[in-house]
């Protein structure tokens, strides 16, 4: 499933780095609780139980607010529209070209651009 990524160009379903990570950590914590456990170290299980809480927690935060600007109209920093900025400019015939904005709604990128032709002043919208 994992090579259909490219294809659908979805950041939801490509997560799995975190979820990967986040349990080889709690293993090895849980390892050494069990360790504590046998060993007769009465308050390391529960502190154990508590940090592995903490990287679940973590994890699925950081998973789901990534989630959450993906699934809803999240503006594009700057510095990511400046290459569009200067490809436009480079369109011969265009004199220039101002209020470029940029949201992601799931996987499409919108832009919103102003672009000056002659004496004329265009409004156009991308998808």
């Amino acid at each position: 499933m994992l090579f259909l990524l490219p294809v659908l160009g979805g950041e939801i379903f490509g997560r799995t780095d975190v979820k990967e990570r986040a349990d080889a950590v709690s293993s090895v914590v849980a390892l050494i609780g069990v360790g504590g456990s046998i060993l007769g170290v009465k308050f390391h299980y529960p502190l154990v139980g508590l940090v592995i809480s903490g990287l679940i927690l973590k994890a699925g935060l950081e998973t789901g607010y990534q989630s959450v600007l993906e699934l809803v109209d999240a503006a594009i920093p700057v510095e990511n529209l400046m290459p569009i900025r200067e490809t436009i400019l480079k369109v011969e015939g265009v004199k220039g070209c101002h209020r470029l904005r940029g949201r992601r709604t799931g996987s499409p990128l919108y832009l919103d651009v102003h672009i000056v032709v002659g004496s004329l002043d265009y409004y156009m919208l991308y998808i």
